[in-house]
């Protein structure tokens, strides 16, 4: 829950986002709209608790988040912002950052639905074709995609996005983006994008403007 939240950078007397009140429900599947710079991208890092409000609190399960161990809720967190990108490591070391828990049958689930499995077949050397920082071998829809299965394989409770899909061909979206959704899947998710197919699929949506809910 979003109580009253504002922020505004600290060169500014605007504020991106003015009082802000919002409730997430577990498993919710929430779209967040608005054109550009009217504060998604910043919603979603406060939720993350990657920035800090100005003023407002936010609660996780009804307790104010400063008294909740912070690494402990990041753990349970796939976010995903505009920013990432893959790290130099082989494509396997990319989607499991080498926790050995995770098994070959979560890996081959979690590549078929965000559209890898073709692309891996085309490598010679599979999962184990080593990435450079920044994926600068490989194009960005690709990149994406990668981005996605890391954050699937990580077990997420909560899976915050900025536009993940904006590289991605509007066939592979539509599938990424109904699997993504699909309520039998056991996490909450939040995103922003301007991609409609995203809103098709919510439970519920909202829209900023001049850093409110309208």
């Amino acid at each position: 829950e979003a109580k009253n939240i504002t922020y505004k950078y600290p060169e500014s007397e605007t504020p991106i986002l003015n009082r802000i009140n919002l409730i997430i429900r577990p498993k919710e599947r929430l779209v967040i709209k608005g054109e550009n710079g009217s504060g998604k991208s910043t919603l979603i890092r406060l939720l993350a608790k990657i920035v800090e409000p100005s003023s407002g609190i936010l609660f996780i399960n009804n307790i104010n988040i400063n008294k909740i161990n912070i690494s402990n809720y990041r753990s349970k967190i796939g976010l995903i912002t505009r920013d990432d990108s893959t790290f130099e490591g082989s494509i396997l070391d990319n989607i499991t950052c080498q926790n050995k828990n995770i098994t070959m049958n979560e890996i081959n689930h979690a590549l078929e639905k965000m559209q890898l499995i073709d692309f891996i077949k085309t490598l010679p050397l599979g999962l184990d074709t080593p990435l450079f920082p920044g994926g600068k071998q490989i194009n960005a829809s690709v990149v994406q995609k990668i981005i996605l299965t890391r954050c699937i394989l990580s077990k997420p409770e909560i899976i915050l996005l900025e536009d993940p899909i904006n590289k991605i061909d509007a066939k592979q979206s539509v599938k990424i983006i109904e699997f993504l959704m699909d309520k039998n899947n056991p996490w909450t998710l939040v995103v922003s994008a301007g991609n409609d197919n995203w809103e098709k699929h919510a439970s519920s949506t909202i829209t900023l403007k001049n850093g409110q809910i309208v």
